[in-house]
């Protein structure tokens, strides 16, 4: 049986390396990186010998139907853009419940799922394609008491993350030119942040054995070990082991969760008397006020229109999605 299972898998590469390779670009993203990036991919793919269309979407709305799309028809698919970028596309295939060959070229600002699986440069992407091999990875859903259901790649949040997201972008559109020095702009933000009337967030949370009831500034329950560009905030999770890794912070001063930050920033583990981490393959939680919830850095349902929940539920999806990886090539 299990060389029958290589043998099929051998196949599978082999197809893959035949099959027309779907080029989804978001020319926008890091501030037009990606859009640069066309003219160099765009002659390493010539190099390559890959059949490929190259697509330059317009906006959101055309790379979630031409990920849908694509994904369909495609066995393979190559993104370029930044995290968005590519939560947008993780969405689409995870909804349409097809599994696609996804690479991802990064060319974002933060690229936390990239620092976790992606290849940097064009031609190690093409390379792996070329291969064929692939690893398949976890995804993570999210149902809302309202019925609807939400996809990520990396993680989910509540608490901190998003209220930072809305104080970031307020002030981004009121102080354009501040926001253009990103250190200190994400700092303001973040220290009017942890004064918001909804901090602590008074969190229940269920697991399969477990039950927490705690105050907590932030609520973070991840694939990877990245979060908000470039933070080890979860140091053992992993795409791989068919669980989710939670993170709770507990009601600090502000010097103390800037500490847990700078620690969070070097990898290192954070003091357990102040934060609690927990595995589970789904997490059920409410909460006494409707809170916003983020998912791979954008708030939902629609980053535009964010609603707040008081209750959702967040389960792992093993193996969800093929993905050519830096293990994988």
């Amino acid at each position: 049986m299990p060389d029958l299972l290589a043998m099929r898998l051998v196949q599978m590469r082999r197809s893959l390396t035949k099959a027309m390779l779907s080029v989804l670009i978001n020319p926008t993203a890091g501030r037009g990186r990606a859009g640069r990036l066309i003219p160099r991919l765009s002659d390493e793919l010539e190099r390559s010998g890959l059949e490929h269309e190259i697509i330059v979407t317009r906006d959101v709305l055309e790379l979630r139907h031409l990920a849908r799309e694509k994904g369909l028809q495609s066995h393979r698919l190559l993104v370029v853009g930044g995290d968005s970028t590519f939560a947008v596309v993780t969405q689409e295939i995870l909804s349409s419940k097809k599994k696609p060959v996804l690479a991802f070229l990064p060319a974002g600002t933060c690229n936390d799922l990239a620092r976790e699986f992606s290849l940097i440069s064009p031609a190690a992407v093409l390379n792996a394609l070329k291969t064929g091999f692939f690893e398949e990875i976890d995804g993570g859903r999210i149902n809302l008491p309202d019925g609807s259901v939400h996809y990520f790649a990396g993680q989910a949040s509540i608490g901190f993350g998003a209220l930072f997201n809305l104080n970031l972008a307020a002030r981004q559109a009121s102080r354009p030119l501040l926001s253009r020095i990103k250190p200190l702009a994400r700092f303001l933000a973040g220290w009017k942040t942890l004064d918001h009337p909804h901090l602590p967030i008074e969190l229940q949370l269920e697991t399969d054995r477990d039950q927490i009831k705690m105050p907590c500034i932030t609520g973070l329950f991840s694939n990877i070990k990245y979060y908000a560009c470039g933070l080890r905030t979860l140091p053992s999770a992993s795409p791989r082991d068919g669980i989710l890794d939670g993170l709770l912070i507990g009601k600090v001063s502000k010097s103390t969760f800037i500490r847990l930050l700078l620690l969070a920033a070097s990898g290192k583990e954070m003091p357990a008397s102040i934060t609690k981490t927990i595995s589970s393959s789904s997490f059920r939680i409410s909460a006494e006020k409707p809170f916003l919830i983020q998912a791979d850095g954008d708030l939902l349902p629609d980053p535009k229109h964010p609603l707040e929940y008081s209750s959702m539920e967040i389960s792992c999806l093993p193996g969800a999605l093929r993905v050519v990886t830096k293990q994988s090539s």
